[in-house]
């Protein structure tokens, strides 16, 4: 079994950098769209509503893939005074009930992230007539991804559960 540790990590190193690079491709896109739409309004005097919609899906889908990394660099917005006083049993046990409330929360918005996927097979974009489905197919997939984030961070601060929120605020203040 513990061969199979690398492999694992290989995995979850490739999937994160495949989301990272999504965000970032997704950033440059909006800047382009964005530019292209200001430059056609303001300079050529007319609109690229393409380039309106397409931005704006950008955004969203940055948004969405975003939260796990977001969830993974310990970004996502905690009260933990409690917690970094609690000692290590209370705070494992007090870590995995949080979890358990992302992950239950988690599991509803895949499920309407998948619904919503299901009904984009009936709908299209306004502008560009992109099947909504292709659109709609982030949120399942980013809201799994960030399930996957939450175990991680259980599993990789077990010792001392609060840490990463520990280290992000002494950052801040340096």
């Amino acid at each position: 079994m513990p061969s199979a540790l690398p492999v694992v990590t290989k995995i979850i190193e490739a999937v994160r950098g495949g989301f990272t690079y999504f965000v970032l491709a997704c950033y440059g896109y909006m800047m382009v769209a964005v530019g292209f739409q200001v430059l056609g309004r303001y300079v050529f005097n007319f609109q690229i509503g393409d380039a309106t919609e397409t931005a704006t899906f950008a955004q969203v889908w940055m948004g969405l893939a975003g939260s796990g990394i977001a969830m993974r660099r310990g970004t996502i917005f905690a009260i933990d005074a409690l917690p970094q006083t609690l000692p290590l049993i209370p705070a494992r046990i007090l870590k995995l009930v949080i979890a358990a409330a992302n992950l239950g929360f988690l599991c509803v918005m895949v499920y309407g992230g998948y619904l919503l996927f299901q009904s984009g097979f009936l709908q299209t974009s306004p502008t560009m007539l992109i099947p909504m489905w292709i659109i709609y197919a982030v949120v399942p997939i980013s809201m799994a991804y960030f399930m996957v984030e939450v175990i991680l961070q259980v599993i990789e601060h077990w010792d001392n559960p609060f840490q990463h929120q520990v280290q992000v605020e002494a950052e801040d203040v340096a």
